[in-house]
């Protein structure tokens, strides 16, 4: 008895130091994805003046840039949310940025794609699985996304400036949410799926159109 209450015992430890090392493995992932995204911000700063001599705004491009990858900085604030936050290695990696570096950003939307400059694919993986296994509500991301679409139609046009536009799309998901959900997200399935859903020929557009016109007044 003795000598499987000592079994049992061990193989309890050796799960706990399992789970300690797999929390230890995913703080690491958080802290590299931090570091990567506080560089990838440095760089955007670093950036702005000549982005803006092109015609872009970098404030535009970073909360694309932030939008994007939303699922992942939550798994990392929820990954570090009891953890011991170390110094940040990317702050002062972009205090100054190259042409080449800031052309970068332009060429082929670069700030739009899912990867992060100096961040294995595995690391970003561990962090998507840390948030969706918070089980997060899914309408939370089609708010996420709805904003970050709104924004990036501003951005084409390249004449709205950035405070403006924010304001649009916060208005903009405001009136959504007048509309039941059910019927919103039926419609974005719909449109998502390529079906010809005109917004204007839908029961809820009198509302929607109430809100957004409401609050964007207020510009």
């Amino acid at each position: 008895m003795r000598k499987l209450g000592l079994a049992m015992l061990c193989l309890l430890s050796s799960g706990m130091a399992f789970a300690v090392a797999n929390e230890d493995v995913r703080a690491a992932a958080a802290r590299r994805v931090a570091d990567g995204r506080e560089r990838a911000h440095a760089r955007f700063k670093a950036c702005a003046p000549e982005l803006r001599a092109q015609g872009f705004d970098a404030h535009f491009m970073e909360s694309i840039w932030e939008a994007e990858r939303f699922d992942v900085f939550e798994g990392v604030r929820l990954t570090l949310a009891n953890a011991s936050k170390g110094p940040s290695r990317g702050a002062d990696a972009f205090r100054k940025a190259s042409h080449e570096a800031c052309n970068q950003l332009i060429e082929g939307d670069a700030f739009e794609q899912a990867g992060i400059d100096g961040v294995t694919a595995a690391d970003l993986q561990a962090m998507q699985e840390a948030y969706a296994a918070s089980r997060p509500d899914p309408r939370i991301s089609r708010d996420r996304i709805l904003h970050a679409d709104c924004m990036k139609v501003n951005f084409n046009t390249h004449d709205v400036d950035y405070a403006a536009s924010r304001h649009l799309c916060d208005c903009t998901l405001t009136a959504m949410h007048a509309v039941p959900d059910d019927e919103l997200d039926s419609w974005l399935e719909l449109a998502h799926a390529g079906v010809d859903v005109p917004m204007a020929e839908q029961a809820w557009y009198g509302i929607f159109v109430d809100k957004l016109w409401a609050c964007s007044k207020t510009l």
